[in-house]
């Protein structure tokens, strides 16, 4: 019995496993790849056809007083934190916050980067 990533072609998002002959997985909807049995979609995707891991993020950052600076994420990435959320671009992403605090930063959404979480503290 064989292992597949069932993906999505253009974003190379692994949507699920499969193991069975490749007739049966030919039979899925969406494209298939075959690949290791111990990979999953939470820390891999499908490039250029192959089974690859995601990247991590550079979640460098830079504080002044009550304001966060990241200055490395790739365009599209999707970050939340206290409630608001924003989608970074080509520019550093800034957000500021009002009140001192340690705020959790959730950042998502781009399918070749593992999703991650920082917290940080503000002092102001």
């Amino acid at each position: 019995m064989n292992s597949f990533a069932v993906y999505i072609p253009g974003t190379g998002e692994i949507v699920g496993m499969f193991s069975g002959s490749e007739s049966d997985a030919a039979l899925q909807v969406r494209k298939i790849v075959s690949c290791d049995p111990s990979f999953d979609a939470i820390t891999h995707h499908v490039q250029d056809g192959v089974v690859t891991p995601k990247r991590a993020l550079d979640l460098s950052h830079d504080i002044d007083g009550l304001a966060v600076t990241f200055r490395h994420l790739p365009p599209g990435l999707r970050v939340e934190v206290a409630g608001m959320e924003t989608e970074t671009d080509s520019e550093p992403t800034e957000i500021q916050f009002d009140v001192p605090g340690t705020y959790q930063f959730q950042f998502s959404g781009l399918v070749p980067y593992l999703n991650a979480e920082l917290e940080i503290t503000l002092d102001g």
